[in-house]
């Protein structure tokens, strides 16, 4: 979230104010709502590589993305979205099956509010 924020506020497509004010939002509804934050360990990363030649991810991206195919897999996490506004991001979660919630898309306080 912060580095799709972060590339609006250096576009000049943002404000810094609204940059803060939507990463304070963020934030709060990483508590509402119970977003997962995988740790990051050297299976993972091994995983990754694969990921990335398969999906054509760049190396975080593919960080990220098998970050959640791994917490998804997880007891408890069955229900698991993954959340990105990068485009190679989505198409990789739509190829897998995942359900992806882009943060910047002009539904995406209705639908993370609908789950």
């Amino acid at each position: 979230m912060n580095s799709a924020l972060v590339r609006l506020l250096e576009s000049l497509q943002m404000y810094r104010e609204e940059y803060q004010i939507e990463l304070d939002l963020f934030a709060r509804d990483i508590g509402d709502y119970g977003f997962t934050v995988a740790p990051v360990h050297n299976e993972l990363v091994i995983e990754a590589v694969s990921v990335v030649r398969e999906y054509s991810l760049r190396a975080l991206d593919a960080l990220h993305f098998t970050s959640a195919i791994v917490a998804g897999e997880l007891p408890g996490n069955q229900n698991l979205y993954m959340v990105s506004a990068d485009r190679k991001i989505i198409e990789a979660c739509g190829k897998y099956g995942m359900p992806v919630l882009d943060p910047i898309a002009d539904d995406a306080l209705s639908r993370l509010r609908s789950l």
